[in-house]
C-alpha cells in the first residue's frame, strides 16, 4: 500500500486526557506508529523517548518499557506477573525492581502515589495506567 502524500496524521480520540496519533511510514508502505499523548507529555515508543513540554525525559531502558506497556494497557489493571513477563523476561528479579520502577516513572511524571493521574496501584494484583 502506498502512502496517501495528501493525508495527515490520524488521530485517535481517546478518553479523558488522552491522544494517540498515528503516522504511516511513507513508501516503504503503511505502519500504524503509535504516539502517545497525555497532559504535558508526549511518549514515542518508536524513538524511544518521552517528552514534557518538548523537554526529554530520562528514564532508563526498562522502565522506558514498563512506561510504555502500562500506556499500551491504559484503563487495564496489568497484573505483576505480566509485567515481570514482559518487560524482566530475561532475568529474576524481585518486587521490589518493579517498586522502585513504578516510583521513578512517577517521580518523571511528577505523580503523586496517593492521587494519582497516571499511574494506579491496584492492591494485591498490579498498576493500571488511568
Amino acid at each position: 500500500m502506498r502512502r496517501n502524500p495528501d493525508a495527515g496524521p490520524t488521530i485517535l480520540h481517546l478518553p479523558h486526557r488522552w491522544r494517540a496519533i498515528r503516522y504511516d511510514v511513507g513508501d516503504i508502505g503503511f505502519e500504524a506508529v503509535p504516539r502517545y499523548r497525555f497532559s504535558e507529555f508526549l511518549l514515542s515508543p518508536r524513538r524511544r523517548v518521552l517528552l514534557r513540554n518538548g523537554q526529554e525525559q530520562a528514564l532508563i531502558p526498562r522502565y522506558f518499557d514498563l512506561l510504555v506497556f502500562l500506556v499500551e494497557r491504559r484503563g487495564e489493571a496489568v497484573h505483576r506477573r505480566d509485567i515481570f513477563d514482559r518487560i524482566w523476561a530475561d532475568v529474576i528479579v524481585s518486587d521490589s525492581a518493579l517498586s522502585q520502577a513504578i516510583r521513578t516513572i512517577r517521580r518523571v511524571l511528577e505523580d503523586d502515589p496517593r492521587e494519582p493521574r497516571f499511574v494506579r496501584t491496584v492492591s494485591r494484583h498490579g498498576y493500571r495506567f488511568v
